[in-house]
């Protein structure tokens, strides 16, 4: 972010419980101090980085590895997966998961709620007709491709004792849009082989480590290795069991019937260059999602929202 740009924003927003910083690789971060949790936003990607109740520990993991600059996803915390989810539907170099975690955001508001809690709004305008979407590579693919014209978006974070992420997309254009997206939470663990998620029992799921064979969940589920798994049918909450940190990771949803199970394992981890081998023990995707049959449907001038809270509680 340009320095103009970042003391404008300080201007702003910079005092009491907020304060804008200049983060890593140039990138502006928001960083949240307040009597109930501390917590850390990029406006790139409008991605919540940490995030821990006062006088508790981490929620959320963030890679050692991850890569901080402009245009490339970081690697951790709650990355936002808009306008779709995996690999791109148009193909030719567009990135994988969207553009809105590649682009920057607007933040519109940042207040102190009257309960005491702390909202920080941000927004991704429609692009530009003509523009080419954020992570594309350099000369592909042709300008325009990949964005939806009129296609706008909105994450408002809540920031208390919980965690709560409410996104919200619009379509301004006079045609019917359908989007994919995901709440692409990484969750902290003190050993990835040893949690268990419990809530998603006697589910469907695609198993995208067996090319995508339909299955059914029996007992909770745990990560030996890597785990690759797509929900249908989810509308309630899942909880991660962890029994080395002595806690439960509740992630509660609304407006979502399908939900994202992750960890790559000890090859693929090595694989990835952000990530790197032994990280992947630290870590668990459980994704709030609208992907699939439980897509984003926008009619002209439309609008459709889905959120997730994420709360600590003790294990007994």
């Amino acid at each position: 972010m340009d320095r103009a740009t970042l003391s404008a924003l300080k201007r702003r927003f910079d005092g009491g419980s907020v304060a804008v910083e200049e983060g890593p690789g140039g990138l502006a971060f928001l960083r949240v101090r307040s009597a109930r949790c501390r917590a850390v936003v990029s406006l790139q990607g409008a991605q919540v980085l940490s995030f821990a109740p006062a006088g508790g520990r981490e929620i959320l993991w963030l890679g050692p590895l991850a890569r901080y600059e402009a245009g490339r996803a970081i690697r951790g915390g709650v990355p936002l997966c808009f306008p779709w989810f995996g690999a791109a539907p148009a193909g030719g170099g567009l990135p994988a998961h969207g553009y809105a975690r590649l682009a920057p955001w607007d933040l519109v508001e940042a207040a102190q709620l009257p309960g005491g809690e702390f909202l920080l709004r941000l927004v991704l305008p429609a692009a530009p007709a003509g523009a080419a979407p954020a992570g594309a590579a350099p000369g592909e693919p042709a300008p325009g491709a990949g964005t939806i014209p009129g296609l706008s978006a909105e994450c408002a974070i809540r920031l208390g004792t919980e965690l709560d992420i409410e996104f919200r997309a619009r379509n301004a254009s006079d045609a019917a849009v359908s989007a994919t997206a995901a709440l692409h939470g990484y969750l902290a663990v003190g050993d990835a082989r040893r949690v268990s998620l419990e809530g998603l029992e006697g589910l469907c799921y695609a198993d995208d480590t067996a090319g995508g064979a339909a299955r059914v969940q029996e007992g909770p589920v745990s990560f030996p290795g890597e785990v690759d798994r797509r929900y249908v049918g989810h509308r309630g909450a899942a909880v991660l069991v962890d029994p080395v940190l002595r806690r439960r990771l509740v992630v509660e949803k609304r407006g979502s019937a399908s939900t994202v199970v992750w960890n790559p394992g000890p090859e693929r981890a090595r694989a990835l260059a952000d990530l790197g081998a032994g990280n992947e023990l630290g870590m668990v995707c459980v994704e709030t999602a609208r992907i699939g049959d439980d897509a984003l449907l926008l009619a002209p001038g439309g609008e459709a929202a889905f959120g997730q809270t994420l709360r600590e509680e003790a294990l007994a």
